[in-house]
C-alpha cells in the first residue's frame, strides 16, 4: 500500500502526529524522521504535557509510550475516554515491555495499533497511513 502523509479529507494538510514518550532519543528519531516524511509533529515528554498536547496540537494520531512519567499511558487513554475536553484520536501504541498494568489496555479503544519497540519510521509511517484510513472509513 502507498502512503502519503496526507489527511483523507484535506489533501493538502499534512497528518498531524503527537508523539508521546519518555526517552528523549526516541522522540528525536522518530519526530525527526517522520517530519522528514511529511508529517506535523508534536512532542510530550509526560502525561500531563501529552493531555495538554492532545487539547492544544489537535493530532490526528496519538503515538504513546505507556511508560509515560506524570500521568502514563493508561492514565491518558481515560482522560481520552472520559473528559469531553480531551480529544479521542486514533492512538498507537508503542512499549519497550509490556507489565500485566499495560496488557490490558494495549487493545482498548482508542488503541487501535500496540507493537514493541524499534520499529523503523517508515514502518511506524505506513501504519499511521492504515490506522488513519480505517478511521475514516469507518
Amino acid at each position: 500500500m502507498s502512503f502519503l502523509p496526507l489527511s483523507m479529507s484535506q489533501p493538502e494538510k499534512p497528518v498531524r502526529v503527537l508523539l508521546a514518550d519518555h526517552d528523549p532519543s526516541s522522540l528525536a528519531l522518530y519526530s525527526l524522521g517522520l517530519s522528514r516524511l511529511g508529517f506535523e509533529v508534536a512532542t510530550a515528554v509526560n502525561g500531563l504535557d501529552c493531555v495538554s498536547q492532545l487539547r492544544k496540537f489537535g493530532p490526528d494520531v496519538l503515538i504513546l509510550e505507556p511508560e509515560l512519567l506524570w500521568g502514563d499511558g493508561a492514565s491518558v487513554l481515560a482522560r481520552m475516554r472520559e473528559d469531553e475536553d480531551v480529544p479521542s484520536v486514533p492512538v498507537i501504541v508503542l512499549y519497550a515491555r509490556t507489565s500485566p498494568q499495560t496488557r490490558g489496555y494495549l487493545t482498548a479503544p482508542p488503541v487501535k495499533e500496540s507493537f514493541p519497540k524499534p520499529v523503523t519510521v517508515r514502518l511506524l509511517a505506513e501504519r499511521i497511513g492504515r490506522v488513519l484510513q480505517l478511521a475514516t472509513s469507518a
